[in-house]
């Protein structure tokens, strides 16, 4: 992990400040000629640490993978089907709301029509499994209302009706903020059940130094559900100015997924400033992560003990 962290400083260094290219003209100075040596040094440094470097945690979407010294990575799914639908159910509103915001039922296009007639048939589908979706007896009736008031909307934009587009995602916010929470405590419980595991596998040594690198989307930085639940289990020296959770064990590396870019990621946010307000009455709420209260809840319940090494 030292030597990636190390190659990635570097990388950032040199990508930034320009450092160890030929200047503007295509003769170095003697200046710059200073700088010649810096990058190989750097790299040497690097390699030399990934010799040694500990064990680590990478959180990659709904999957860790624990790389031991020496060893193959091993690679586990900790999202599970609970999680999934709880997901699935919330963001319903959500599609809907994107395609709507904004704009008047007569004059969607043809494309977007089509595309909630599809989502209809699936809101449909899915109001008929969600006895065997594997929720519990309390969670269906608001897995019902939040599909059946979607079912109605998505009905009226159809048949040419007018809909009140802010009424319904303010309606929906409590509902999906609810199931948030019980995804953000789902979440918790899975991966500590995993890490549980996976510590009969490690030395003492290995358990007391290994670090968590989580790779993640800007927006769901502030509480995010892994750094809290790693913050709790590893905790490491930090400073005053850092997120909570990150430390010298658990690092946050910002990550831009598939083919996004800088403005594309500026959209990102200017979206999530417009769904935050509507369904939640605060344009911050998506620029920290949406499932962080059910995360904190469900860390304050865990087993002090199974932070310690033991046989």
């Amino acid at each position: 992990m030292m030597r990636t962290l190390a190659l990635g400083m570097m990388m950032l260094v040199v990508d930034v400040y320009g450092l160890g290219q030929t200047p503007a003209g295509g003769r170095p100075d003697a200046l710059n000629a200073l700088n010649e040596s810096f990058v190989p040094t750097y790299q040497a440094r690097a390699a030399r640490l990934g010799e040694t470097h500990p064990a680590y945690v990478e959180v990659a979407g709904d999957s860790l993978l624990l790389h031991l010294h020496g060893q193959q990575a091993l690679k586990a799914q900790v999202l599970d089907e609970r999680y999934q639908h709880l997901k699935d159910i919330a963001h319903v509103p959500f599609t809907i709301y994107l395609t709507l915001a904004g704009r008047k039922a007569g004059s969607l296009p043809e494309a977007d029509l089509a595309s909630m007639r599809g989502l209809l048939e699936k809101v449909n589908a899915a109001e008929g499994g969600l006895a065997s979706a594997g929720f519990a007896e309390e969670e269906v009736p608001r897995q019902r209302e939040i599909l059946g008031a979607s079912r109605r909307l998505l009905e009226g934009t159809l048949a040419g009706r007018e809909m009140d587009v802010a009424a319904f995602a303010k309606a929906m916010g409590p509902l999906l903020m609810k199931n948030a929470d019980e995804a953000g405590c789902e979440q918790v419980r899975t991966t500590h059940a995993q890490m549980m595991r996976w510590k009969a596998l490690m030395s003492r040594e290995e358990w007391e130094t290994f670090a968590v690198v989580n790779k993640s989307p800007h927006q769901p930085r502030y509480r995010n559900v892994d750094t809290q639940y790693f913050g709790w289990l590893l905790g490491g020296d930090t400073t005053a100015w850092a997120y909570a959770g990150e430390s010298s064990r658990v690092i946050y590396a910002e990550t831009v997924f598939g083919p996004q870019d800088a403005g594309t990621e500026l959209l990102s946010v200017l979206v999530d400033f417009e769904a935050g307000k509507a369904f939640f009455g605060d344009k911050w709420r998506l620029s920290e992560d949406v499932l962080s209260d059910g995360a904190e809840r469900c860390v304050k319940g865990l087993d002090v003990r199974d932070r310690d090494w033991k046989r």
